[in-house]
């Protein structure tokens, strides 16, 4: 039995390796041969809880082939109920394209690449023969969909599978291991999907093309085929866990003379009371939250029209008695518009509709919102695909990148999400196929099986924070999602539009490995049964996950750390120059406690010195971050060579943990040149001199920051790093960039890589491609030009202006831009010619110390990976972390 526990708990423990960097190999899968069946296997036990719906790859070794798969009954030993029923199980096959995805961004903030993707696809149901046998019709991966009941007992339970092919059959068995936990019908985090009468007419002409949806009646005989559909479209979305709202479905509204406003429900009532009081649900359990309808825009547009609404919305939520907590679409207010004067008039309506909720609603209400808006009511917010705020949904299609939106949502303190235009377009979470009411198809997505992955989670956590331990609960949403807006993962220069990383500190946040996300649910099971009061002692204490889980917990309170910026300044002496480099570190405090912890910075270049104001201890507050300032100084002659990296040991006093982040300090030095440079691509007429030999190319090496880095203090390199070469004279600044790489992707968009929009455009971020970062001066601030070159040709300039106390603005241009490419076997070269007269007002005063602040990134499609001489980033408008490139003798 110990030999047993023991290989159970090295077997969790591999897996949490994963939730660290450090993912274990998966296992070696058989190669079936086409037609034939595999020889009988288990898989492993996965953990279940009550109420849970759960969809689960069948291994491929196992289906290949398959013609008919039977499931038999579930079976567990010492069950005594009436067992589980095998209409809890459904067999699914997955359709649609796939394509090529090419996203760096999944790599860098997960931790491991991710090349392709299914894209537009749905989980088509298998046709049931019988009940429990199933027919496989198309080629495709299988998913089990399991539903564990509310009384469901707690036990091992065996479901045997039986695949038949044309030759052969076997027998395999799925382990589930079902805990004594149900979820709660009150979830820790809504789940909301949203569409609108005009999509629902436009998929579904024959019920809603011949009426308004807007006021939807089920009391219309004319409204009996939509009704039908809308019924179907409501109960399939609750099987799932989500609450389904058409977010114009509104009441009669009616304006006097005078400008009241008042609304007619009776409709309304109708069709949405059964959802709202229960009782169109076979549990009788009514819909977690309601959303109140979206006024017409004649109403949204008037303030005072608009209080009357809304308030007339939430006393009739009052009146009706309805437990679902009263929700206002904040987003959905807005009118949105591509062009420049419809984004200021919309801009200019949001901020007049956020002052009328903050007035008029009261704090009890939920408001769906973005980020970005600051209103007093706790939030719900919008995920959308094009917002770059968050992870991109298709990541999870590699992989789990939407599962760990919840996470990051319950770890902020957000309420809820919410997911528009959920049954249009690639990005919907149902695919809607036409029919009579309930012979609708209605299939669900792989992404919204990953999105219901993530609520269970968080909703697991919410039983842990309500019955249990609240500190620890949020410990663990600490440990997987990061902290509310810490500065580890904010961008230095906040105030400027990102094109990237937008309001960056959601990235960067959670497991990055399959196998850790498997391993998770069952941790949280054992912190549930551990923790709520009067089940302390329904595990024995060597349990292995539970003993995992508390491993888990107690590596997760190690702080965090990255650079989150750099301060130079080069100053004339009578020795010689004096470089004064400050770096800003970032600390993040993942627990629920104050945690002291001492810095020292070792191995320090030249003659450097670190300021003895420099603080040597430093507290931070409790899931709190602090910013530490490391001022150094030293003779600039006396770096005889790019710095190399200088440990910064953190030591926190509570667990006795330590960290050694590699700080290095990005200063890199070039000499002027009087050979006329020609931009060929080449550097066969470069000037070579001993300050060049000793320093060496600059090493484009860094990886983009993801979380295990941060936890872990590591910085990751890329295995072939670009290079680069700089030089000057009176009129340019010139670089040479060499980026080996023997898999070029031939793409010649000119289109400057911002959001990913759902017109299908890759950002550059997933292609090939060289950007270049440079302003003149030490500081940073003013104008920093962003260049970006991709090996096909395609070059674009952008500039990002930051006025002092005011926002940053990014526009196109300069002008003038020379630069030259050429490719070959072993990869490509860029060659730059940049005008110093784009930063003539900007250089130092010391004529014969020119100073740039400059960064270089790299871009590649087949490994899905970025990296950067100075970082690591979080996004490539990470200004703060820029580096010095100083010129002189």
């Amino acid at each position: 039995m110990h030999k047993q526990r023991a290989a159970i708990l090295a077997a969790v423990l591999g897996l949490i390796a994963g939730l660290w960097g450090c993912p274990p190999a998966p296992p070696p899968r058989p190669n079936p041969t086409p037609g034939t069946a595999p020889a009988t296997r288990a898989a492993t036990t996965l953990p279940l809880v009550r109420r849970q719906v759960a969809y689960i790859p069948i291994d491929p070794a196992w289906t290949t082939g398959a013609t008919r798969i039977t499931l038999g009954r579930p079976t567990a030993e010492n069950q005594t109920g009436t067992g589980w029923p095998l209409a809890s199980f459904s067999l699914f096959v997955q359709r649609g394209r796939t394509s090529e995805l090419a996203h760096p961004l999944v790599e860098q903030l997960l931790g491991e690449p991710r090349i392709a993707a299914q894209w537009d696809t749905f989980l088509e149901a298998l046709p049931e023969a019988e009940p429990g046998t199933f027919n496989v019709t198309s080629a495709g991966p299988i998913f089990l969909r399991v539903e564990a009941p509310a009384t469901l007992e707690p036990l091992t339970w065996s479901l045997p599978l039986n695949i038949a092919t044309p030759t052969s059959q076997a027998t395999n068995t799925l382990t589930f291991d079902v805990a004594d936990i149900t979820l709660l019908t009150d979830p820790r985090i809504f789940g909301i999907a949203t569409t609108t009468a005009d999509q629902l007419s436009q998929l579904l002409p024959d019920a809603f093309g011949a009426i308004n949806g807007i006021y939807l009646d089920r009391g219309d005989e004319t409204h009996a085929a939509a009704i039908a559909a809308f019924d179907r479209l409501m109960r399939f979305a609750r099987r799932e866990g989500l609450v389904l709202v058409v977010e114009d479905l509104a009441p009669a509204v009616r304006v006097d003379d005078v400008g009241r406003v008042s609304l007619d429900w009776e409709a309304y009532d109708r069709t949405m009371g059964p959802y709202l009081d229960g009782s169109a649900f076979s549990d009788r359990i009514a819909q977690p939250v309601w959303v109140a309808p979206l006024p017409p825009r004649r109403i949204r547009e008037s303030p005072t029209q608009l209080r009357q609404y809304l308030q007339q919305c939430i006393e009739h939520h009052t009146l009706k008695g309805w437990v679902g907590v009263p929700a206002i679409l904040h987003t959905g207010l807005l009118t949105a518009g591509d062009d420049e004067a419809s984004r200021a008039a919309n801009n200019q309506l949001r901020d007049t509709i956020a002052r009328t909720v903050k007035l008029h609603v009261g704090r009890e209400v939920l408001v769906i919102s973005t980020p970005d808006v600051d209103l007093p009511h706790k939030p719900m917010w919008v995920l959308d695909e094009a917002d770059t705020r968050f992870p991109p949904p298709w990541t999870m299609l590699a992989g789990y990148g939407l599962r760990a939106w919840p996470w990051m949502c319950a770890a902020r303190g957000v309420q809820g999400m919410v997911w528009r235009n959920a049954l249009a377009g690639d990005e919907r979470l149902l695919m809607v196929q036409k029919g009579a009411g309930e012979d609708l198809a209605v299939h669900p997505t792989p992404r919204l099986a990953q999105l219901i992955d993530g609520l269970q989670d968080v909703n697991l956590v919410g039983l842990l924070e309500k019955r249990g331990d609240p500190t620890l609960a949020r410990e663990i949403m600490a440990g997987v999602a990061g902290r509310t807006g810490t500065a580890l993962t904010q961008p230095a220069n906040s105030s400027v539009p990102l094109p990237v990383g937008g309001m960056g500190f959601l990235y960067a946040g959670w497991p990055s490995d399959q196998a850790s996300w498997a391993a998770l649910p069952g941790m949280l099971q054992r912190f549930v049964l551990a923790n709520e009061p009067g089940r302390e002692n329904k595990l024995p204490a060597d349990d292995p996950l539970l003993l995992a889980a508390r491993l888990w917990v107690a590596r997760a309170h190690r702080p965090a750390a990255r650079v989150s910026g750099f301060d130079f300044s080069v100053t004339p002496g009578r020795d010689g120059a004096v470089l004064a480099v400050t770096p800003h570190v970032a600390i993040e405090n993942p627990t629920g406690f104050a945690m002291p912890a001492r810095v020292k910075l070792n191995d320090l270049p030249g003659d450097f010195v670190l300021d003895e104001k420099a603080p040597a201890e430093v507290t931070i507050s409790p899931f709190g971050a602090a910013v530490l300032t490391l001022p150094l100084a030293g003779r600039l002659d006396s770096i005889l060579a790019e710095p190399g990296a200088m440990p910064l040991s953190i030591s926190e006093r509570i667990n006795g943990s330590q960290a050694d982040l590699p700080l290095q300090t990005p200063v890199h030095r070039t000499r002027a040149t009087n050979n006329a440079i020609k931009l060929d691509g080449r550097n066969d007429d470069w000037p070579l001199d001993m300050r060049a030999v000793r320093y060496g190319p600059m090493r484009v090496a860094r990886r983009f920051a993801n979380r295990p880095d941060l936890q872990n203090a590591r910085v990751h390199e890329v295995d072939t790093p670009a290079t680069a070469q700089w030089c000057y004279d009176a009129t340019h600044v010139y670089a040479y960039i060499r980026v080996p790489q023997k898999k070029l992707k031939e793409e010649r968009n000119n289109e400057w890589p911002l959001a990913n929009s759902r017109s299908g455009v890759q950002r550059w971020f997933g292609s090939d491609g060289v950007q270049l970062l440079i302003s003149g001066g030490v500081a940073t601030g003013g104008r920093t030009i962003i260049i970006g070159i991709k090996p096909s040709g395609v070059g674009l300039t952008r500039t990002i202006t930051l006025p002092p106390n005011a926002p940053g603005k990014i526009e196109d241009g300069p002008q003038g831009l020379r630069y030259a490419v050429t490719t070959d076997a072993e990869g490509y070269s860029v060659e730059v010619a940049l005008p110093r007269k784009w930063f003539a007002t900007e250089h130092d005063r010391e004529p014969n110390i020119p100073v740039w602040r400059v960064n270089i990134i790299t871009h590649r499609h087949d490994t899905l990976t970025s990296a950067s001489w100075s970082g690591p980033l979080v996004s490539d408008a990470d200004l703060g972390i820029m580096g010095l490139l100083i010129g002189g003798d």
